[in-house]
């Protein structure tokens, strides 16, 4: 007498086809939602210290680049505030770009580089770079030495600040340090979530 064979899936086989269940669903969501929330501050932090460094070497390379062309032109480089990348421009608090311009007297100046700094990050140098009169701007002179004011050099160093308002990173603020040597470092620092006004004055 012969064994019937069972017809149909086995059951194993069948639960295991079924795929997942709602509870699964729902815990796995719950998971992932927990790591998110973990990770978020953590991938926030990277994005914006990311965001400082970049900033913060574009400012460099503008005055290396001033310093370069004005030795190459043997006559002075300002730098100035702009919006346009055109003409400079006075007397905002936070700038909207980086301009190099060469000065043209009464009728204006001749661009010769722009930066320009997109939200969040923040460029503020603060109120020693700021004047209507070229003369009075930080500026480089013919010989690569960098000048401030009617003074033929500086006396000594000067703060840009690019910031970030943020409490992440805690050290949201990179002070790019323009010394009279023409010599350009950067420093970390913690403005407690806030863009305070650099002392930009030489000490």
């Amino acid at each position: 007498m012969g064994l019937k064979r069972r017809s149909g899936a086995c059951p194993d086989a069948a639960r295991n086809a079924a795929g997942f269940t709602l509870i699964e669903l729902a815990v796995t969501i719950a998971v992932l939602a927990i790591l998110l929330a973990i990770a978020s501050p953590s991938f926030e932090t990277l994005i914006n210290q990311n965001r400082l460094g970049a900033a913060s070497n574009q400012v460099i390379a503008t005055l290396q680049t001033a310093r370069v062309e004005a030795i190459r032109q043997n006559r002075k480089v300002m730098i100035c505030d702009s919006a346009d990348g055109a003409q400079c421009r006075c007397c905002e608090r936070r700038w909207r770009g980086l301009l190099l311009a060469q000065p043209e007297g009464e009728s204006g100046s001749r661009s010769l580089a722009f930066t320009q700094f997109n939200a969040p990050v923040e460029f503020i140098p603060g109120a020693a770079s700021n004047s209507n009169y070229w003369e009075h701007r930080i500026a480089y002179r013919a010989d690569g030495r960098p000048a401030n004011g009617p003074w033929p050099s500086l006396s000594g160093p000067i703060t840009l600040r690019v910031c970030i308002p943020t409490s992440r990173p805690a050290n949201n603020i990179r002070d790019v340090v323009l010394h009279p040597s023409g010599r350009v470092d950067v420093r970390d620092a913690n403005g407690d979530g806030a863009c305070p006004f650099p002392d930009t004055s030489p000490s």
